[in-house]
């Protein structure tokens, strides 16, 4: 959310895929888009004030209603670290992505938030 010519259509497309039986989380920009106050770039920000136009009540309420992270047998679904949800934290690096794991006891963690296609593991080797 945020980004794209028809945010309505995106919200309703994810609404029916989790009515459904898909797994959605909530993202930054879906969060700014139903928060009252928002610390989002210049351009994000612009973005966001044409968005919240773009929406009805019933987008807002269906993405405040959104977890900020899903656990599912031995995954976790986070859009930022699994260590701090709400803080929307890039994983970026082994060290962010270290604390991500050591916050759950989810083998496998699914992260949207890195902007950057990355596959971080830990192992008895691999500690940072």
């Amino acid at each position: 959310m945020g980004y794209g010519p028809d945010p309505a259509w995106v919200v309703e497309r994810v609404a029916d895929l989790v009515a459904n039986g898909a797994l959605a989380v909530q993202g930054n920009h879906d969060a700014a888009a139903v928060a009252d106050k928002q610390t989002l770039g210049a351009l994000a920000q612009a973005a966001l004030v044409w968005t919240r136009q773009q929406i009805a009540p019933a987008h807002r309420e269906f993405l405040k209603a959104l977890p900020l992270d899903l656990n599912e047998d031995d995954r976790l679904y986070v859009h930022a670290s699994g260590s701090s949800p709400e803080d929307w934290i890039y994983l970026l690096s082994a060290r962010d992505a270290f604390q991500s794991f050591r916050a759950t006891a989810q083998r496998l963690t699914f992260c949207g938030h890195t902007h950057i296609p990355a596959l971080f593991n830990e192992s008895a080797t691999s500690l940072p």
